[in-house]
């Protein structure tokens, strides 16, 4: 299978689709499909040059992205198209490519289509689904959600399309469990980000509860980030109540 991916950027300082969308591709490749991403150039690429022969790895200036592209689906036979992240102009000439060529297509909105996310520039998102976002999104064989509620938020905007929830896949290999011998200090798991109700930080906290304590013993939880006080101060109620004081930290 050949499958050409598409992302407007993977720059280290654009967020966490530069991460997973790199990790995805490298694995499609490693399981020996065919993976071509293009991306536009940025000072500090996730990747920056492929490791593999069956993993091509372009980066495109954006006056010219659209020209590439099309010039890649005319000399190449791709089974798939598959975009990432919505608004930006490449998974939009993706949509189109591939409209005209009759070639099936996927789309991630990672997050972008979230009720948080459709506020933040509000008219311009909404001149954007008017002008092509929604009908790039509507023709798509597939929309990709990574968790239920981003799912859910998708069927609300009225998209009545297939929609796989498929969650971003963890590199479990530095930590192998069970442990040939008990590390020296324990690991920690860091969540940095904004402290709102809908980073779902108490599902971090109940989850951590259920895992067996053999298996918690060398872990220790780190959050932070800044947000409300009362929202904070509930948190770590939770955590008191839970008895993980000690294994879960708000720093």
């Amino acid at each position: 299978m050949n499958i050409l991916h598409v992302i407007s950027g993977l720059d280290i300082n654009s967020g966490g689709p530069s991460k997973s969308v790199s990790e995805l591709t490298l694995s499609l490749a490693q399981t020996g499909l065919e993976v071509t991403l293009i991306t536009q150039a940025t000072p500090n690429p996730y990747v920056k040059e492929s490791p593999y022969k069956n993993f091509k790895l372009s980066f495109v200036n954006d006056t010219s992205f659209k020209q590439v592209l099309n010039d890649k689906l005319l000399n190449n036979k791709f089974d798939l198209l598959h975009g990432h992240c919505i608004w930006q102009m490449p998974v939009h000439y993706m949509a189109q490519l591939a409209r005209k060529k009759n070639i099936p297509y996927i789309i991630s909105p990672r997050g972008m289509l979230e009720p948080w996310a459709l506020n933040y520039k509000k008219w311009k998102k909404k001149i954007a689904l008017a002008l092509y976002q929604r009908f790039d999104l509507a023709n798509a064989s597939c929309i990709h959600a990574t968790a239920k509620m981003e799912a859910d938020n998708i069927r609300k905007l009225g998209f009545k399309n297939p929609i796989a929830v498929i969650p971003n896949g963890i590199d479990l290999s530095e930590f192998p469990y069970p442990y040939s011998k008990p590390p020296q200090k324990k690991y920690t798991l860091l969540f940095l980000s904004r402290i709102h109700p809908k980073k779902g930080i108490e599902l971090l906290i109940d989850a951590w509860k259920k895992i067996d304590i053999e298996k918690r013993k060398f872990w220790q939880i780190n959050i932070a980030g800044n947000g409300e006080d009362d929202y904070i101060k509930s948190l770590e109620q939770r955590i008191k109540n839970k008895g993980l004081e000690n294994e879960i930290k708000y720093i």
